[in-house]
Order: C-alpha cells, then sequence, then structure tokens
C-alpha cells in the first residue's frame, strides 16, 4: 500500500516547483518584495521636480511580498496645483504593486503632512484640506491621517490657544464630505498650554474655550486639557487652585464634563482631591519646602520630585514627622535626571516605600551616591537598582556591596548595572549570606569579589534610619 503521507510530501513539493517555475517564466516580482518596491519607489520620486526628497522603509512579509512605508517631502513653497499633481502622481503609482510590495507613503508639504491614498477623488479633498492649513500662518505643524474607509483625524500644534480653539471648532471642511461620514478625529495642542482632544462637534471645544477664558482672569492658567468627557487645569500657584475651581465650575453648569484642577507645585492624577497631599505639604517645615520642584499624588501615593543635589534621608525624616503621611499607601521622593557632577546629565535618583521603610531606604540611597561612584539609584518595595557612574568598573561595584546590605531587606531583588558595555549586569537575592550558587549563571562572570564583600559586612538592615 502507498503511503499517504510520501504521496502528499510530493504533491506538495510539485506544486511548489511550479509556482516557482512560473515566477521564474513570468517575471511578477522579486523574492524580496519590499526591497525592490522601495528601490522603484526612489527610482520614481527622486528625481520628479516637485519633491525635495524621499525617505522609505521597506519590509520583506514573505518570498514576493512586502510593503513599502516612508514619506515624500514636497520642494518648500510648492503651489497647491503643484502639490495636488504631485498626490495624484503618488496615488496612481500605490494603486499598483510594484515588483510585488504594496505602497503607502505620506507627504510632507511645508507645516503640513498627509497620507496619501490610491483614490484620487478622497486624495482631492484632502489636499484642499492640507492647502487650507499651509495658508494659515497661525498652525506650526499639522497632520492629516486618512482613514482606509471613511473618516479622517486632524493632528495639530497651533501657535496660539485662540487659533487650537477656532481650529478644533472648524477645521478644514474638506476632511469631512457628507453627514454620514464618521465625524474628525481631533488632536490639537497650542503652544502656550492647551490641549484638545475628541471628535469634532458637540460643545465641548466651546466648553473648554470659555473655561480657558473665564479662569484666566482669576488665575495664570499654563495648562488646559479638554476631551469631550473631561477637562483639566494647570495654575501657576496651589493658592490660585480654589478659585480657578470655582469659576471653571461656573462656567459649566450642569456639564457633564469631570474637572481636575491642579497646581504646577501639585500636580494630581484624574480623580485625586489632593487634600491628603495639600494637609501633609502644609506641616513640612519651610527648608524642606525649599528643595522640592513639584508633587504628585492619586491620593494613595505621594510623589516629591527634589531639586538636584539634595540628600534624601533628611527630607524622608522631615515628611515622616508629619502625622498626616503615614496615611499614604506609597511615599516617594525623586530626583529626575540628575546631574551628579560627573560631566553630564545622571540617572534618575528614587525611593519608593512604605512609610514605615521610607528614611532607611533614603539614607542608604544617599550613602551610595556619596561613594561617587553611582550614577543613580532606585530603592523600590523588594528591589533596588543601580547604576554605576562613567568609568566605575568591577572594583567600584565590589565596594558598593556593604552600603546595599546595610539597608536590603531578605529577599530584595538587587541588581548593579554599569555604563560600560564591559561591566556586566550583577543581581543577587538579598540574604544574610549569598553563595555563588545562589547567583543565576548569567550573573556569575564577575560576581566573586562582590559576593566577598558583602558576605564580610554586617548584617541586612544594619544601617542607622537616617544620617
Amino acid at each position: 500500500m502507498r503511503s499517504t503521507t510520501g504521496t502528499r510530501a510530493r504533491r506538495i513539493l510539485a506544486s511548489a516547483a511550479a509556482v516557482l517555475a512560473a515566477v521564474a517564466l513570468t517575471g511578477c516580482g522579486s523574492v524580496d518584495a519590499g526591497t525592490a518596491g522601495r528601490q522603484a519607489t526612489e527610482r520614481e520620486f527622486r528625481s520628479d521636480p516637485a519633491v525635495e526628497s524621499v525617505d522609505l522603509t521597506s519590509l520583506n512579509t514573505l518570498p514576493w511580498i512586502g510593503s513599502v512605508d516612508g514619506t515624500v517631502t514636497a520642494k518648500p513653497g510648492l503651489s497647491d496645483d503643484d502639490l495636488s499633481a504631485l498626490v495624484d502622481r503618488i496615488g496612481a503609482f500605490e494603486s499598483e504593486k510594484r515588483d510585488g510590495a504594496s505602497v503607502s507613503l505620506k507627504v510632507a508639504a511645508d507645516t503640513v503632512t498627509l497620507r496619501v491614498l490610491p483614490d484620487r477623488a478622497r486624495n482631492a479633498r484632502f489636499v484642499a484640506a492640507a492647502n487650507e492649513l499651509r495658508a494659515d500662518t497661525g498652525i506650526v505643524s499639522a497632520e492629516i491621517e486618512v482613514r482606509s474607509g471613511d473618516g479622517s483625524k486632524l493632528t495639530a500644534r497651533a501657535a496660539t490657544a485662540e487659533r487650537a480653539f477656532a481650529l478644533a471648532a472648524e477645521a478644514p471642511d474638506p476632511l469631512r464630505e457628507r453627514v454620514s461620514e464618521p465625524p474628525v478625529e481631533l488632536e490639537i495642542s497650542s503652544v502656550d498650554g492647551v490641549s484638545l482632544e475628541g471628535d469634532q462637534g458637540g460643545t465641548w471645544v466651546a466648553d473648554a474655550q470659555r473655561v480657558w477664558a473665564m479662569v484666566g482672569l482669576r488665575a495664570r492658567v499654563t495648562v488646559l486639557q479638554a476631551t469631550p468627557e473631561s477637562l483639566n487645569l494647570q495654575v501657576a500657584e496651589e493658592a490660585d487652585v480654589a478659585p480657578a475651581r470655582a469659576a471653571a465650575e461656573a462656567v459649566l453648569g450642569d456639564r457633564s464634563m469631570t474637572v481636575t484642577v491642579e497646581s504646577r507645585s501639585l500636580q494630581l492624577r484624574d480623580g485625586a482631591s489632593g487634600d491628603a497631599a495639600r494637609a501633609t505639604l502644609a506641616k513640612l517645615p519651610a527648608e524642606t519646602r525649599k528643595v522640592i520642584d513639584f508633587v504628585w499624588t492619586d491620593d494613595a501615593v505621594l510623589q516629591l520630585h527634589l531639586k538636584s543635589g539634595t540628600a534624601l534621608a533628611p527630607v524622608a525624616t522631615a515628611l515622616l514627622a508629619v502625622p498626616e503621611a503615614s496615611g499614604f499607601r506609597t511615599l516617594a521622593l525623586m530626583i529626575d535626571g540628575s546631574d551628579l557632577g560627573s560631566g553630564g546629565s545622571g540617572s534618575p535618583i528614587g525611593v519608593f516605600a512604605a512609610p514605615t521603610d521610607l528614611a532607611p531606604r533614603a539614607t542608604g540611597v544617599d550613602r551610595l551616591l556619596a561613594t561617587g561612584s553611582v550614577a543613580g539609584a532606585d530603592a523600590a518595595r523588594e528591589r533596588i537598582d543601580v547604576m554605576l557612574a562613567e568609568g566605575a568598573g568591577p572594583i567600584e561595584r565590589a565596594a558598593l556591596a556593604p552600603v546595599l546590605k546595610s539597608f536590603a531587606q531578605p529577599g530584595d531583588w538587587v541588581c548593579v548595572k554599569g555604563e560600560d558595555p564591559a561591566v556586566r549586569t550583577l543581581c543577587v537575592t538579598a540574604a544574610e549570606s549569598i553563595a555563588m550558587s545562589d547567583v543565576d549563571e548569567a550573573y556569575r562572570s564577575q560576581a566573586k569579589d562582590f559576593l566577598s564583600r558583602w558576605n564580610a559586612a554586617p548584617s541586612l538592615g544594619a544601617a542607622p534610619a537616617a544620617e
């Protein structure tokens, strides 16, 4: 009896051979279709009289199947008619597979970028919108994203809040041809702090503009972020929060928009009141408040972002002296991208801990930074991450072992990483004594001296809570 498996295999091989032969005879494409398509696209448009440059990427998905994406940058100041003609040429080019590859391109014309479709009628509408936008001196940049079916999205940055509101209220008419077409999706911002994100239509843009104008009479508004459902305001001073909230709520009346008001110094997660954070900050000593850049809270976590060069332990001690601080689930002290005197911007420094663990963790991080061989350190629950400074190697890392052990807790995952690729990452699980066999094999090559110093150091968590 014949083997059915063998027969099936021979049929598959015969079919594959037939496909290969057909491709070879017809010359219908390249086995690396994406690469060939990119080359064909470059040949087509690099010498086009309306084109400044061509920037393409390609993907060889399968043999003889691929794709080409990229941007064709038009020459500056191209006339409306010349831009329309260029888009027509690109759309016609996209309508056919090139060497087996599908082509999808954007056109960048002055301040506006436009996705081109292989559909001349739809392209004509969007080019008309693009020409309106690039003629508008109040628009810093814009992009029209065209859906493969109906609909479009307008992303734009305006020079002023007033221009952003106007554009969101009346996006160029050609973006929407008929009532049944989906509303234009908007993502519009301004240089002076307005951000509007949602579908065109409804009253939300007008409501946001009225809030911007009215609150601005009572406080300096630095940020307004609005969607159809919510409105977030940031004012310059914490003292302005209450009057700004009252003014915003008065403007909105019974509208269903959720309103959040925060200051630059106290930033809130959506829905947070910030009341516990305000009560805590009000009781901090003046010298502690001076080293705080800004604060973030969601009412369960309180993050103090500190100025560069600030010692963490004194801030932790002052914070824990305030009774309200113990009501937070997590307290965090952070210095973002600090310059530690190593000639550049260092890695972030941070401590994230339950209130009872904050002081020893902060003291430990301060002691790490005082060694001069650490660019950044992050101590969180059950984890300590350290980034060595430039030029620090295995010797400097081994010297950190006693400091790390002094504030690590049993089971903490402790990792020390080097700036230099030759300084391999070393991670260990904190314990009173660590054997080489306890270290993952990937981390063992430079672990000997570190483990020796660790095991010779006093007990875990033996450092004082503050220094």
